[in-house]
């Protein structure tokens, strides 16, 4: 089976388990009346990203800056305890904690700890991917840091005429602007079903982590997503706070994106293969 098939079913297996039994290990390292809401506040002034270390992720990044995340010597319960801080439930934490350790190394998931920096986080295809919201494809330049022009896409899709929130329409329109873009221009452009998974659940994160709840139809607020693009840090100074996150609620905007944006329109209509082996 190729690497990115069996990256595709660590992630699947890691939802499972995450979603019916999480690993003895990370459940332990919490109290029992652990949530993102009796946590206490542990997040400290915001520093400017290291640009020689840092991963192509800006919530991973942002939470490096703010010092819950260990900008060397991670490992997976080191991440899933730093997604539980902002909220994400056991299920999604885990995720992203095995997701992360299973996607960017060659060993056995689960022999001994693995041990990374940010930057190896961003190995391609593993969750680093082509086609990202904000980031360079690795096969065209910069995978790792805002691409300026790219996100000034992203912001020319808003259709509030205020420019004040993004909408889930928005986002999904960009999105598949994204791939057609770098299926055109970018000759190992790979973006089979484990690319396209950590898209559009990417994508739904932005979506609910950022949704505004004074705006009746939960819509991004836009002055809160430019602190987390453009300088990596959490918006609690424009009124951001944490709400808790749940991986049915992920899921289920990820895949209603998936189907609005039609399946077909990636696997077929721009040639691309599901990479099952």
């Amino acid at each position: 089976m190729k690497r990115s098939g069996v990256a595709v079913a660590a992630l699947a297996l890691a939802a499972a388990a995450a979603v019916s039994l999480p690993n003895a290990s990370v459940v332990a390292a919490f109290p029992a009346s652990s949530s993102s809401a009796s946590l206490p506040s542990p997040f400290q002034a915001a520093t400017a990203s290291d640009p020689t270390n840092s991963s192509p992720c800006p919530l991973v990044n942002a939470l490096a800056n703010h010092g819950i995340l260990a900008k060397h010597n991670l490992t997976a319960l080191a991440i899933t305890k730093a997604a539980m801080t902002v909220g994400a439930d056991i299920a999604i934490s885990s995720i992203f904690g095995v997701g992360a350790e299973a996607l960017t190394s060659n060993t056995t998931i689960g022999i001994n700890p693995i041990v990374l920096d940010l930057v190896q986080v961003g190995k391609h295809n593993g969750i680093e991917h082509d086609a990202s919201l904000s980031r360079s494809d690795a096969g065209l330049g910069d995978p790792f840091h805002l691409n300026k022009t790219l996100y000034a896409q992203l912001k020319s899709f808003v259709s509030d005429p205020a420019k004040k929130y993004l909408s889930f329409d928005d986002l999904a329109d960009y999105r598949l602007a994204r791939e057609a873009d770098s299926k055109a221009r970018n000759p190992a452009f790979k973006f089979g079903l484990q690319q396209q998974f950590l898209a559009y659940a990417e994508s739904s994160l932005l979506l609910l982590l950022l949704a505004d709840p004074a705006d009746a139809d939960n819509r991004v607020r836009i002055d809160w997503m430019d602190v987390l693009f453009q300088e990596e840090r959490l918006p609690f100074d424009l009124g951001w706070k944490i709400r808790p996150l749940n991986i049915v609620e992920i899921l289920a905007k990820s895949l209603q994106m998936r189907v609005r944006n039609g399946f077909e329109a990636v696997v077929g209509g721009l040639g691309l293969e599901p990479e099952w082996a």
